[in-house]
């Protein structure tokens, strides 16, 4: 499943720039949630959540949002926005719909996820247990033990 997702997300990214429409955004609305993270430079101290607004060429209103990483004042938010006319509801800012290194990076991580998860496992060496028994070479059993059968046949005989 995360092999799927690591090749959907790239792709449709990559959908979106090459075959999706573009519109401008407004109503843009951010607010910073979490605390800060020291370890990063100053301008991604901070987590920011973006809402945004847009309209489609026939002039519907749709929302989007995304997250971004920023420093203690905000982050850069650009004015565009990629969408599917056929599914608005799948789009993406400028910035993250661009081609980018990121995104081969991913298609080969998923792809390759899924190749050594789905991979036919042959063993050379095989155990001579499981040789036996594919061979058809099993014991037969000679000797059975009816003696528990027996005590419970005669406690149900009693009742």
């Amino acid at each position: 499943m995360v092999g799927v997702a690591l090749l959907l997300l790239p792709l449709s990214n990559l959908a979106l720039y090459f075959i999706g429409e573009q519109a401008t955004i407004f109503g843009v609305n951010t607010r910073r949630f979490g605390g800060a993270d020291i370890g990063r430079p100053a301008n991604a101290h901070y987590e920011w959540m973006i809402d945004y607004s847009f309209k489609d060429k026939s002039g519907t209103v749709h929302s989007g949002y995304t997250r971004r990483r920023g420093g203690h004042m905000g982050t850069r938010i650009e004015s565009k926005v990629y969408y599917f006319p056929s599914a608005p509801f799948i789009n993406g800012l400028e910035k993250e719909a661009e081609p980018n290194f990121g995104q081969p990076i991913m298609l080969f991580l998923g792809g390759l996820l899924l190749y050594v998860m789905n991979k036919k496992k042959h063993s050379p060496k095989t155990s001579k247990r499981s040789q036996g028994i594919a061979s058809g070479a099993a014991t037969e059993i000679c000797d059975y033990d009816d003696s528990i059968e027996e005590s419970f046949s005669d406690n149900e005989e009693d009742k």
